[in-house]
């Protein structure tokens, strides 16, 4: 959804709508609240005009939670129809439609019943896309309880002639006026504002953006640009074919770590200095001056970002060149003819929407040097646009990062020679496009910043129970550090409950449903940052049942039906030899190689799920084996798939031929996947488990963690209802939608051995709750034995020395309360007038203080 209401082109695409078959769409809540929408607008993407909309409806809800766009158990209110939408006539052509509405909603399901397929002289086989939707709301004035800014607007250079651009986001339909010394500036009730043309005197002014009645932002300046010293060269790629593309820069565009204007556009996907159609006979340097150097590249082709075009940043980072979905196919740039001296060469990178993707980026000079990254895609750089240094160079400890810089770069060959930079996509599946490049400066005889923050202890997913305290923490090395804490991508700044958001610790007290989300933190000096990973931050009920939607215990003593002992859970029906025998918990089913169960539906996971089994694999198996899955007849993100939820299993290692631990979720358009490394014991009982908590998926061998991947995303809706237990299953006829479900003709997957003690939750379970079923496990009794407490949570409190006084800062939910000795009975005594710090002299004697939780 998050490409589809983001005010750029990026695409929004969704499968469901193929041939028309199903109706797709999404759902968003908006962040200030219940609205009345009164009209949308509908702006078509920029390829493929049989994918747009024939056919919109649009409903809302009021329901507390929203479970998925298509969840059954929340109740949606039609609002309005718009039918027979006429053709688009262009691309990113703009349609609007009005209708009426009086009730206002906390959500809004927007869903396509039906695309513009053959009306186009097109068949429609894939999807149905846009390129925007908005959702129009009439406000006679600003609610000043609801709004706020996203993007506060920043000091902007310009060169003489050109006019500095300021541009800001809010967090709704808000009326604005831009001011310049504190007054109006006629005519500027828009988001971004562009002063007259610099001059060589300057802009004295001082410019702000205010959201009107309510607040004002911070006030910046216009400044007249001094291009470096240093001298650079800079190659934009315009790229095509997606989400904006393409995407010039403009002569006056300064943009880049080391800001310059002039910037080489290059178009296509290869090409070099001269041919007359990729790029100029001679690329200009910072200074606008002709150089010799020469430039040659090559790619797999060319798309879009999509982080926008509205600023000089924007446009250098949308457009981009791309290798290949899969290792071995890189691609090269390479610059000639350099002079001799110590350069620096910083690569951008900024990847496709809802790709999640591994890159090797390596520079070759004299030497080579390789950097390992997790590429920053669009939507996780747009929530806080900025540049996040990559430098790892352990490919096991990569970081999300959108550039890396390489330094002390001397040409291959001397004066004259190349620098040439390398880069591949790692990682098989996480997109249909590989790791891109979208701009590349060459910075000649550039001084080395020195060493960038490095990560050593990563942010740990958390839980805390409502109104509790939630902390996280992260120790990074380097010099003169700077923190700045995120949610979901956002930074995040300090007040209310919040304390921290600027260290290296963090603290949200009063933790509510409003605090759950995904965490990180991005550490800075000036030679560059880095970006934690992320961590999920989650309320618990201390209760191992809690979200546990199927649990079958497998201790029957015959028959076919496996009893869900989650009350309304369906049974497992064993199709094949049943045989039920004595397990690690009571009874278990003993599985042949041929038998299976099907469980018809099952509640579906929206934002984690995780699962549990004992297993006892028959020793000597080799062919993999399900356990428990929702997948057929398995996950998989090429096209044409069956969308599903999850798998637990074995695979077999085909270099060793031993089993090992696998899991797999599907996430909107992908699939994240992890195996164990280590050979899965077989011929006795052993505890396998997954959880995927929005952050990380990982897997669990006897309650220990054996593999972890990173990712971001909800859980698929998925396209099947039901949960193989045993087998991997799929319909007898594949062409044939009605046709009986059978083990796959191509890798059935049976299990052969017994069962025992599964289990599916609709969240993540953490470390601790496996650990403890684990344990439970061990001495034969069922997971509904654990019992889980609330851990003792430090009190965020922040303490600050100087000459002749101590500061005290600490988050809400506490009080301060003082005594002068600690002889019993100790008379404690509230601080009055310090309801979140308080600073202690240190020179009238001795003095002690407590916090303690208020209700």
């Amino acid at each position: 959804m998050a490409n589809a209401i983001d005010n750029t082109q990026a695409k929004y695409l969704n499968r469901d709508s193929a041939n028309d078959a199903n109706p797709s769409g999404f759902v968003v809540t908006p962040s200030i609240g219940a609205t009345v929408v009164i009209g949308m607008t509908i702006t078509s993407a920029n390829d493929a005009p049989e994918r747009d909309p024939k056919t919109v409806i649009l409903e809302g809800s009021n329901d507390a939670d929203i479970g998925g766009w298509n969840n059954p158990t929340n109740t949606w209110t039609f609002i309005a129809g718009v039918t027979n939408i006429p053709l688009f006539t262009a691309r990113f052509q703009t349609q609007q439609f009005y209708f009426p509405n009086t009730k206002s909603y906390k959500h809004y399901r927007w869903t396509v019943l039906a695309t513009q397929s053959d009306l186009t002289g097109t068949h429609n086989s894939c999807c149905m896309q846009v390129a925007e939707v908005e959702l129009l709301a009439a406000t006679q004035s600003n609610p000043c309880g609801q709004t706020a800014f996203v993007e506060q607007p920043v000091d902007t250079p310009a060169l003489i002639g050109s006019p500095a651009t300021f541009l800001a986001k809010v967090n709704g339909p808000w009326t604005v006026q831009w001011l310049r010394n504190a007054q109006p500036i006629p005519g500027a009730n828009k988001l971004s504002y562009g002063t007259p043309p610099m001059t060589a005197a300057g802009d004295t002014n001082l410019y702000s953006l205010a959201i009107v009645g309510c607040q004002t932002s911070q006030v910046v300046r216009a400044t007249l640009f001094t291009p470096s010293a240093t001298k650079s060269i800079g190659i934009n790629f315009r790229g095509q074919g997606a989400n904006g593309t393409p995407t010039y820069m403009l002569p006056d565009d300064i943009a880049g770590i080391q800001l310059q204007a002039y910037w080489n556009n290059a178009t296509n996907g290869s090409g070099t200095t001269g041919d007359g159609a990729s790029l100029p006979d001679s690329v200009v340097d910072s200074d606008n001056q002709p150089t010799t150097i020469t430039v040659d590249f090559m790619s797999t082709g060319e798309w879009g970002a999509g982080v926008g075009i509205d600023s000089p940043l924007q446009r250098m980072l949308n457009g981009l060149i791309r290798t290949d979905n899969r290792p071995g196919t890189p691609g090269h740039i390479t610059f000639g003819n350099v002079p001799a001296g110590n350069h620096a060469v910083l690569v951008y990178m900024v990847g496709i929407p809802l790709q999640f993707q591994d890159g090797d980026y390596w520079i070759t000079g004299v030497t080579s040097v390789t950097n390992y990254v997790t590429v920053m895609n669009a939507d996780q750089y747009k929530p806080a646009p900025g540049f996040y240094r990559g430098s790892s160079t352990n490919p096991n400890a990569r970081t999300l990062a959108n550039f890396v810089r390489f330094d002390t770069v001397q040409p291959l060959g001397g004066a004259g020679g190349t620098i040439e930079l390398d880069w591949d996509t790692a990682t098989v599946g996480g997109g249909d496009r590989g790791v891109p490049v979208n701009g590349i400066q060459l910075i000649l005889n550039a001084p080395n910043p020195g060493t960038p923050p490095a990560v050593t202890v990563e942010p740990q997913p958390t839980v805390a129970p409502t109104n509790g305290t939630a902390v996280l923490t992260v120790t990074a090395t380097g010099n003169n550090l700077t923190y700045q804490w995120r949610k979901n991508g956002v930074n995040l700044p300090n007040g209310g409950h919040i304390s921290g958001a600027t260290t290296s610790t963090l603290a949200i007290s009063s933790f509510a449903d409003t605090d759950v989300g995904i965490y990180s933190v991005a550490v800075f000096n000036s030679a560059g940052s880095v970006i934690s990973k992320n961590a999920s931050v989650r309320i618990s009920k201390y209760n191992i049942q809690d979200a546990l939607v199927g649990y079958w215990k497998l201790d029957e003593t015959s028959g076919t039906l496996a009893v869900n002992a989650v009350s309304g859970g369906l049974a497992g029906n064993v199709t094949g030899t049943a045989a039920w025998m004595a397990g690690q918990i009571a009874n278990a089913f003993s599985f042949d190689g041929a038998t299976f169960m099907i469980v018809s539906n099952y509640t579906k996971a929206t934002k984690g799920i995780a699962a549990s089994a004992w297993v006892n694999v028959t020793a000597g198996t080799a062919s993999d084996v399900i356990v428990i899955q929702n997948a057929q007849p398995i996950l998989t993100g090429s096209s044409p798939r069956i969308a599903g939820q999850f798998q637990l299993g074995l695979v077999v290692d085909l270099n060793t031929g031993n089993l090992l631990p696998m899991a797999a979720i599907g996430i909107g358009p992908n699939v994240a996947r992890i195996t164990g490394t280590a050979p899965f014991p077989a011929g006795s009982w052993h505890h396998l488990a997954f959880s995927a908590d929005g952050a990380q998926l990982r897997l669990y061998v006897d309650g220990q963690q054996v593999a972890v991947t990173d990712y971001l995303g909800d859980i698929v809706l998925p396209d099947i209802p039901y949960l193989s237990i045993g087998a991997a299953l799929n319909l007898s006829d594949p062409n044939n939608p009605t046709s009986p479900l059978v083990p796959d003709g191509t890798d059935p997957a049976f299990m052969n051995g017994p069962l025992d003690d599964v289990a599916v939750w609709t969240r993540a379970i953490t470390a601790s709750e496996v650990s403890a079923i684990y344990a439970a496990g061990q001495q034969h009794n069922a997971l509904t034995t654990v019992v889980e407490t609330p851990a003792l949570t430090p009190i965020p409190i922040t303490v600050a020395r100087g000459a002749n006084s101590i500061a005290l800062s600490w988050g809400a939910g506490f009080k301060l309360q003082s005594t002068g000795n600690l002889t019993p009975p100790i008379q404690w005594a509230d601080v009055p007038n310090a309801p979140s710090s308080f600073t202690a002299n240190t020179t009238t004697g001795t003095q002690f203080y407590r916090l303690i939780s208020t209700p």
